[in-house]
């Protein structure tokens, strides 16, 4: 790689999140440099749905590097979800390096970025304008030392953060073909989210690395669920091909839950939230509440009761309409067979917890495992069965609160 000379340049953007407590997001900037350099300013703009908010960073002095410096940004605002992190730095006022990435914040979060910088307009680096990993040009003193963080590889001046031979330390090469660059470490820019085409050109946290790009696995109809997925059907919806799209008119969705609970469900509203968070991993569209029953509550009194029929996920009718639940269903709730009609095509428990008649009531006033908040050992609840199409599917059989089944997700 040839550079102009007086040229800065920006490596990459390492991304990291860990949680805060107070709900606001903040930005942590960690800059290194493979060479002396001061820089007197940094701007950080994050963008979220057409929205930008650009927060300037000016330190107390210019800083130096190396060695690293990291400064912590408030970013108090209540934008969440994928954004753009795009990082400036300057000196003087002249724009001296620039590097952007893609992430997912939540409320909460510290979104840590890691910028290293390779070379600079330094005086004494005016024969260094060549700045491929090995630098030809730049051989070592003759006590092995080289400028900066670069070193001394068989008397050759190297930056043992990108040199595919001399990776980590000198002589240390990446095995290829398995591996086709170095980032810091060997890796495959086909394939890897955080050097995904490029050394830490990073996916979003819900994307896949796949021939070097960024793509969606739960919706991309050439990368289903994994990459080179194929969907013959034109469709992939929650990473499985043939799936139908939800969230349309005309029709409901209706999925189980992949992942059995005991009878300590801590209450019938949580696992309403838990089948929307269950149907947004997995990017289901729609809004879902759980087909579940205590002494308060029902699917009768919280649901909208649909007049359009109700399908599974792989597009198979199971009642008409909302009366329909009460008769003889069409299919059962799930096939027997992968992928299952479940978020994530995984086989889900035979039962599930209802405590519901097939008319949307409540089948019991007492055997509620306490409201659903307890899996004490001799209590019990009403469960459905989603094998079948009778008024078990949902009216069973009372199974001991300490066993462990799915739930039913209905789209509203």
């Amino acid at each position: 790689m040839h550079l102009p000379m007086k040229t800065l340049v920006l490596f990459g953007i390492g991304m990291a999140i860990a949680a805060c407590s107070d709900g606001i997001s903040y930005i942590e900037v960690t800059v290194t440099s493979g060479v002396a350099l001061a820089v007197d300013r940094l701007d950080v703009t994050v963008s979220n749905a057409g929205q930008t908010v650009s927060v300037p960073f000016t330190p107390a002095m210019p800083f130096a590097l190396p060695p690293p410096q990291t400064f912590s940004i408030q970013f108090a605002q209540d934008r969440h979800g994928d954004v753009t992190i795009d990082v400036r730095a300057s000196k003087g006022g002249a724009e001296v390096a620039h590097a952007s990435t893609q992430t997912t914040i939540g409320a909460g979060n510290t979104v840590q970025a890691l910028l290293t910088f390779l070379s600079s307009d330094a005086g004494d680096m005016a024969s260094a304008n060549d700045m491929s990993p090995t630098n030809d040009m730049a051989m070592c003193t003759m006590n092995g030392q080289c400028i900066g963080a670069l070193q001394c590889c068989n008397s050759k001046c190297t930056n043992t953060f990108q040199d595919v031979m001399n990776c980590g330390s000198c002589n240390a090469a990446c095995a290829m073909p398995k591996y086709n660059a170095c980032c810091g470490g060997c890796t495959n820019t086909t394939w890897d989210p955080q050097n995904c085409g490029d050394c830490f050109k990073s996916c979003n946290i819900q994307q896949a690395c796949c021939g070097g790009g960024c793509i969606d696995p739960f919706t991309d109809v050439n990368n289903c669920g994994s990459c080179g997925h194929v969907c013959v059907e034109g469709i992939c919806n929650g990473g499985i091909c043939g799936r139908i799209p939800c969230g349309q008119p005309g029709y409901k969705c209706v999925f189980v839950s992949a992942t059995p609970l005991s009878g300590n469900l801590g209450s019938v509203l949580g696992q309403d939230d838990n089948c929307q968070t269950y149907a947004d991993v997995f990017k289901i569209k729609g809004t879902y509440k759980a087909w579940l029953s205590d002494t308060t509550t029902s699917p009768s009194a919280r649901f909208i009761q649909s007049s359009v029929p109700y399908k599974r996920l792989d597009g198979v009718t199971i009642a008409n309409n909302w009366a329909a639940l009460a008769s003889t269903l069409l299919a059962p709730l799930d096939p027997g067979t992968l992928p299952a009609n479940t978020e994530n095509g995984q086989q889900p428990s035979d039962k599930v917890w209802t405590n519901t008649a097939p008319d949307g009531t409540a089948s019991s006033k007492s055997a509620t495992c306490s409201n659903f908040s307890s899996n004490t050992p001799g209590s019990s609840a009403g469960v459905g069965d989603v094998s079948v199409v009778s008024s078990a599917w949902t009216a069973g059989n009372s199974l001991d609160c300490s066993t462990y089944h799915s739930l039913y997700c209905f789209e509203q």
